[in-house]
């Protein structure tokens, strides 16, 4: 999205205002790819390391470990992309849909920088498995699924967090 030769093409209008996410990729270890644009309600994604301190035999800390990082997140799409996204897991390597890595690319922008110029940003979360999927379905509503994830690390905005 950045390289392309119109980024602004991209704008969503809501009530007159530009919305600055613009869609989420989810690339599978064969080479599928399924790409989400206006069948999803949301995506958040956490992280955090856990350091410990190193005191030795003094009770003032000399440092603190490299720690442990604990990477996680959740999304709710529509039932369809939730069903399409679940076969092409399952199909392919044959395995179970919790089973199979793949790496999610969330692109969003315009957002105004420090310098007042427009810019167009991507996270990538490496490494992801769904860890569960919780289905919601209520009268006048769309068929929405929630699918939990974790994933072993995260690119955001092309800065490495671990």
């Amino acid at each position: 999205m950045i390289h392309t030769a119109d980024p602004l093409s991209y704008n969503k209008y809501i009530n007159g205002v530009v919305y600055g996410f613009q869609n989420i990729t989810i690339a599978i270890t064969t080479d599928k790819v399924i790409e989400i644009k206006e069948q999803f309600e949301d995506i958040s994604y956490d992280w955090s390391v856990d350091k410990q301190k190193l005191t030795g035999l003094s009770p003032v800390p000399v440092g603190f470990t490299s720690g442990m990082a604990d990477f996680k997140g959740s999304m709710t799409i529509s039932k369809r992309q939730s069903t399409e996204l679940q076969e092409a897991l399952a199909m392919s390597v044959n395995r179970g849909v919790a089973n199979v890595p793949f790496t999610i690319t969330v692109s969003y922008g315009p957002l105004v920088g420090f310098d007042g110029q427009l810019i167009f940003s991507r996270d990538i979360l490496m490494g992801c498995f769904i860890t569960s999927g919780s289905q919601s379905h209520s009268s006048g509503s769309a068929l929405k699924v929630k699918h939990d994830f974790v994933f072993c690390n995260l690119s955001a905005g092309g800065i490495a967090i671990v």
